[in-house]
């Protein structure tokens, strides 16, 4: 607790952040809380946890961004919890939403779509990803 504080205080700013197998995740939209969610940029995410940009696509007339990689293939249409995992429909607990042209994520939920351990510290408002 007293480490998220601290860390909170010296960063000066209002952002959770977000931290990817130890490294702080980079991107040039800022992680932002929304209805209890932490949603950060897609493309952030997947390339922190190992996901090419080759294996995202965007589909601007349906909304939908698709992800093929190795065993995992996610059909995720915007503004709904539904979405299609290899075959299968499932329901995440918060909807990727399209903000200023760019597609953000429930972090929680894409995360551990891939196998990845997610973990929130309330006080310093940091999320960890992974190991």
């Amino acid at each position: 607790k007293i480490l998220g504080k601290l860390y909170h205080q010296a960063k000066k700013d209002k952002n959770p952040h977000v931290f990817v197998n130890g490294n702080e995740l980079q991107s040039d939209v800022n992680p932002v809380i929304q209805n209890g969610k932490t949603y950060i940029p897609l493309r952030a995410v997947a390339n922190a946890i190992g996901v090419d940009n080759k294996a995202i696509n965007w589909d601007e007339h349906s909304q939908v961004v698709s992800i093929k990689t190795g065993n995992i293939n996610i059909y995720m249409p915007i503004n709904t919890t539904q979405i299609i995992v290899n075959g299968q429909t499932k329901t995440i607990d918060a909807p990727a939403v399209e903000t200023n042209g760019r597609v953000m994520v429930p972090l929680r939920a894409i995360s551990q779509l891939f196998g990845e351990n997610v973990d929130w510290y309330q006080e310093g408002e940091i999320v960890t990803v992974g190991d």
